[in-house]
């Protein structure tokens, strides 16, 4: 049974490159080497029909890097947005304005050792990759399309066409790529769930904010030694766990986990 039901799951790990971990955009305090082997234990721990592998990958001349901007003022070194950084504010995917330009240190750039998956992530020859960003005009945090809507990758239709109806995400970083592709994931009719304990945030506040939307998209929060059963058994015996006073550490207590005896008793519901 589990067998057949992991058929129709997906794992998608998100932007688990050397730039996003050792390098030019890394996650603050080395969190993104923790995130490696949480995606390699997460990777196993079920049946999944389908894993994707994304990649941001970038020409050198990507609308979003700092370097290629056109005003000298924002060419700068005081115009540059560092990823943990309260004024990072990636611009809503259902907006129609153009990406934000000069925003980033050079990153993930096609074929150099930042867009590289990190070396102890293990990846297989029958992974699903996703290059995403390859558009100079366009940045693109979801995996699913750009961040104008301009034009989606081959994800959706690929999962599609493998019958997937479940995904579960993981990866770098919750509230930007990860979470962004979460979100197209719940709009495109997929369960969708967000693995907490194999992505990290980089600011506690963002990481609030876009789990909070994701909780209104229907999206469910879970850690990685609940996937196993939530595959084999859906959503009947998963329960809203929001508890509305969240903190960055809060270790499941916000959005959605199984309803286990112990949980229903830390949570009094039902």
């Amino acid at each position: 049974m589990l067998q057949v039901a992991g058929q129709k799951s997906a794992l998608i790990i998100v932007d688990v490159q050397n730039d996003f971990i050792s390098g030019s955009l890394a996650v603050p305090d080395g969190r993104g080497r923790d995130v490696v082997q949480a995606c390699n234990r997460l990777r196993h721990c079920a049946p999944f029909g389908t894993i994707v592998v994304t990649k941001d990958w970038h020409p050198r001349e990507h609308i979003s890097f700092v370097d290629n901007a056109t005003d000298s003022e924002a060419k700068s070194t005081s115009a540059i947005i560092p990823i943990d950084s309260p004024d990072h504010k990636p611009k809503d995917s259902t907006s129609n304005s153009s990406s934000a330009t000069g925003c980033h240190p050079v990153h993930c750039v096609v074929n150099t050792w930042g867009a590289e998956l990190h070396k102890d992530l293990e990846t297989c020859s029958h992974d699903f990759q996703v290059l995403k960003g390859t558009d100079p005009q366009r940045d693109s945090y979801s995996a699913f399309i750009d961040n104008e809507r301009h034009t989606p990758t081959a994800l959706d239709s690929e999962l599609r066409q493998r019958g997937v109806t479940d995904v579960y995400v993981c990866g770098l970083v919750y509230e930007i790529c990860v979470g962004w592709t979460a979100r197209d994931a719940a709009r495109l009719g997929y369960r969708t769930h967000i693995v907490d304990d194999a992505t990290c945030c980089v600011t506690a506040p963002g990481m609030l904010s876009m789990k909070k939307e994701l909780i209104e998209r229907g999206v469910y929060s879970l850690k990685t030694d609940q996937v196993k059963a939530c595959i084999e058994r859906g959503v009947k015996d998963v329960v809203n766990m929001n508890c509305g006073q969240c903190s960055a550490g809060c270790q499941g207590k916000h959005g959605f986990c199984f309803s286990t005896p112990d949980m229903k008793r830390k949570t009094g519901k039902p």
